[in-house]
């Protein structure tokens, strides 16, 4: 086989619907890099001021845990820790951090894990948080509102 026809032959195979990254690849601890357009999105999503700042300016560290589909996920940062749990597929309710009140699910498109927030209150706005891997392992979570988007980047330690 020609090496240009492996090539083709492996990025469709990653990029088809049927190839699911594995969640083991996400497991590991990653410290914030820097911010994208972070509080853009936040302003968007309504966060209000004091805690758009805080958010902009905190540099935390993400840990991701794995068993099988269930994924625990903690952010420390100096001022507070939080931690969410789920298993890929299976949604539930939960409030934000800002206080929304949101219906989530998890699901793999390719070798993205996307998060679907959708307002279950009537009146909180919903988001999309899509988290991927770079070559060298590094997180990038990809934030999007009503079209604004702010990114995070993470290095993996």
């Amino acid at each position: 086989m020609r090496p240009s026809v492996v090539v083709v032959f492996i990025w469709s195979f990653i990029h088809s619907p049927t190839f699911q990254m594995s969640a083991v690849q996400f497991k590991g601890k990653y410290k914030f890099d820097r911010n994208d357009n972070f509080e853009e999105y936040m302003t968007k999503l309504g966060v209000g001021m004091v805690l758009r700042k805080l958010g902009t300016n905190s540099r935390p560290t993400e840990t991701i845990e794995v068993d099988g589909n269930h994924m625990k996920c903690t952010s420390k940062t100096t001022f507070k820790t939080d931690i969410w749990e789920f298993t890929i597929g299976e949604p539930y309710e939960t409030s934000t951090i800002d206080g929304r009140k949101v219906r989530v699910s998890h699901k793999w498109e390719g070798e993205k894990l996307v998060e679907t927030q959708v307002g279950a209150d009537g009146k909180s706005k919903g988001t999309v948080v899509t988290r991927e891997l770079t070559s060298d392992g590094d997180l990038i979570v990809t934030y999007e509102v009503e079209g604004v988007v702010g990114k995070r980047y993470y290095k993996r330690e």
